[in-house]
């Protein structure tokens, strides 16, 4: 008798305890918007210390089921989160203050021995309290971006957030729309065809009409790499002879036809089967890549295609519309890694600084270093003229990779230039000469 009463007593209590732990149990319901009341869909709802979350509809709505007691957390990219705690109310609305913590993009630009594939690019969310959460699902084509070398934000459509803009070798200038809080690839007009070897992208109005133009450092035009639309560089890329490696082969235009640009001996180097299928130079000499290609038996072939080589002016013409415009000849003569937007002459219009070169290359192409830092002075209107090294006072030699200002405490302006193995260099500027017009 003592056993089934016990038997029963525990099964009472059981019964007692799950009953409470259901009725303790309800579901919340509720909208989650932005401090102008603007429906925030995709937001996360999260009852903390569990796994129980759900998402906001389009309109913002959610459901959830939670207890009284438990902490509701709401979070949405770029806004702060709000943490609520659940009380007798079975609805609960919630509006998300923007936040001004700076997210960071980690862009990736290829994986070592696998040119030129690009690996997965990040974005990462600034929480605000020095910690960074990963939110990838943000970015568009499963976060393949391409060979990114910069990046740069901006409100390019005029909605009251940042949108991305990315440049980097063999891909054209791209504009990621921040819609909602995650990004689209956008198609804007006069970008279709800005496929570079681009090294860095600053932003100035240049032309004083009061939108944000680009300045956009490239290549330049002055080695024997060439490339336009009609006829563009190329390089075809896979694993050629099935070792596992991917074989990038470089391509330009001689008159109307597409050929290898480094010779059979640096191919063979690569590329071992390609001496049986060439026994002599004179067999190869005149072999256009498809022919070697298609000589080879190749069939599975990627390839990837620029189509300017110019640093450039990327002016902005208003309604997502763009037009490229090439800077003057003096900066073209080395590639462009580094750019700063300032009035130098005290005119009150945007001026350039530029500075690169390019050393690390293969003997064929040659050393690019012909720059010595070049100072642009515009007239407001999107055109510059080039000073010369006694005008400017600029003559570094080496490799620079970045540009930047500051002001001391007497407000004199210094610049400093950051290169390659080699000490920065600090100019300051002579604002008490007659600086030319």
């Amino acid at each position: 008798m003592k056993s089934i009463t016990k038997t029963f007593l525990l099964l009472f209590c059981f019964c007692l305890s799950s009953f409470s732990f259901i009725a303790q149990a309800q579901t919340i319901s509720g909208n989650v918007t932005d401090e102008d009341g603007v429906p925030l869909p995709g937001a996360t709802v999260l009852v903390e210390g569990t796994s129980t979350g759900v998402s906001t509809d389009f309109d913002g709505n959610y459901t959830i089921e939670a207890a009284a007691g438990q902490t509701l957390i709401f979070s949405y990219v770029g806004y702060s989160s709000q943490n609520i705690t659940v009380g007798n109310a079975s609805t609960i609305n919630v509006q998300l203050k923007a936040d001004n913590a700076l997210d960071e993009v980690v862009g990736s630009r290829n994986v070592p021995g696998q040119y030129p594939l690009a690996p997965k690019s990040q974005f990462l969310i600034n929480q605000g309290n020095g910690d960074f959460k990963l939110n990838n699902s943000a970015l568009p084509n499963e976060n393949q971006l391409g060979m990114i070398t910069d990046v740069l934000w901006m409100d390019i459509d005029s909605d009251k957030d940042d949108d991305l803009i990315i440049v980097g070798d063999w891909m054209p200038i791209t504009i990621l729309q921040n819609t909602n809080h995650s990004f689209i690839k956008a198609n804007f007009e006069g970008l279709e065809d800005s496929f570079g070897l681009w090294n860095c992208i600053e932003k100035g109005d240049v032309d004083n009409d009061g939108d944000e133009d680009f300045i956009v450092g490239n290549l330049g035009l002055n080695s024997q790499l060439k490339a336009n639309v009609t006829k563009p560089m190329t390089v075809f890329y896979g694993d050629f002879d099935n070792n596992g490696a991917i074989d990038p082969i470089l391509c330009k235009y001689y008159d109307d036809k597409n050929y290898p640009f480094f010779s059979k001996d640096d191919l063979q180097s690569q590329l071992s089967n390609l001496k049986s299928a060439f026994v002599s130079y004179a067999a190869y000499a005149d072999q256009t890549i498809y022919d070697i290609l298609k000589k080879m038996d190749i069939k599975k072939i990627d390839s990837l295609q620029v189509k300017t080589l110019a640093s450039s002016i990327v002016e902005n013409l208003g309604n997502m519309t763009f037009q490229i415009n090439p800077l003057p000849k003096e900066a073209q003569l080395a590639p462009v890694f580094g750019i700063k937007i300032k009035d130098i002459n005290q005119d009150h219009f945007p001026d350039l600084i530029l500075g690169g070169n390019l050393m690390g290359t293969r003997v064929k192409l040659g050393q690019l270093n012909a720059s010595r830092g070049i100072c642009l002075l515009g007239n407001g209107k999107g055109d510059f003229r080039s000073l010369n090294i006694s005008e400017s006072g600029l003559n570094i030699k080496g490799e620079i990779r970045a540009i930047e200002a500051f002001n001391d405490l007497e407000n004199n302006t210094y610049y400093i230039f950051a290169l390659n193995n080699a000490a920065a260099r600090v100019f300051k500027l002579n604002e008490n000469s007659n600086p030319p017009k």
